[in-house]
């Protein structure tokens, strides 16, 4: 889900500054990960480097590790006291916070970034991630099952509330990929990620609707109004475009085979 954009002062602190004993991490030589992308954390995981990440952002998984930032605002004094090999971040339209690039120009640690927008950016992923920790990535595997699912124009959406309609998926999305890839239709045509109105949906007229999340909604809010069916698939990573991405295909082509 989007989250509020944070834009908060940072310092750059050198490497003999103190660590608290949270962070004090027995020094292992070998890689040293900071994610900044829950993508890309969850694909690390995915791929059996958990024990290499040091440093997260808010919204990955792994509560033991120590929180350095997001996309959008770090906090330059505990990254540099974890001490990464690697700095990974998921691009964004305003590109790379220039303090991480000048400590990777410097030598400090080796910055990656990827796109994390479609199938085809994920697979990327993999392969840039297997490259570089030198891994042979065995389950990557994003080739779905072409299933006869129904092929009535589906909006593909994220959940709302009770004021305000959830985002939905447009062409070169992630979701919209799989949608396509296991037999579905997206009758939203437009590029991206969307803010719709009710009014929009109407005018869509989709023959149903399919609201993804990571967790069970009990309240569909306003959509309920335009008396179009819709339909809940739950899925722990359904929100977060990362290599677990063919599970999550997997789940949804069980589900709606099961709604026919």
């Amino acid at each position: 889900m989007i989250k509020i954009i944070r834009f908060l002062a940072c310092l750059i602190f050198t490497f003999s500054y103190s660590c608290t004993s949270s962070e004090n991490d027995t020094q292992q030589e070998g890689i040293r990960v900071i994610s900044l992308s829950p993508g890309i954390t969850a694909s690390l995981i995915d791929m059996g480097f958990s024990d290499q990440i040091v440093g997260r952002s808010a919204f990955c998984e792994m509560d033991s590790i120590p929180v350095v930032g997001d996309l959008y605002s770090v906090d330059f004094e505990r990254l540099l006291r974890l001490h990464p090999t690697h700095v990974f971040v998921q691009q964004q339209v305003g590109g790379i916070d220039s303090h991480l690039e000048e400590l990777a120009e410097n030598g400090t640690f080796i910055l990656r970034s990827w796109k994390l927008n479609t199938i085809e950016d994920i697979k990327q992923l993999s392969a840039g991630l297997s490259s570089m920790l030198k891994v042979e990535y065995p389950n990557a595997n994003f080739e779905f099952d072409q299933a006869a699912i129904s092929d009535e124009p589906t909006l593909l959406m994220t959940s709302g509330s009770d004021q305000n309609v959830g985002i939905c998926f447009g062409n070169n999305t992630y979701l919209d990929d799989i949608w396509e890839a296991i037999g579905g239709v997206n009758v939203l045509e437009r590029d991206g990620w969307q803010k719709l109105s009710l009014e929009d949906i109407a005018r869509l007229a989709p023959s149903r609707i399919l609201i993804v999340s990571d967790v069970h909604i009990s309240n569909r809010g306003s959509l309920k109004t335009l008396g179009i069916p819709i339909i809940q698939f739950i899925h722990k990573d359904v929100l977060i475009p990362s290599t677990r991405i063919a599970q999550v295909a997997q789940s949804l082509q069980v589900r709606m085979v099961k709604t026919k």
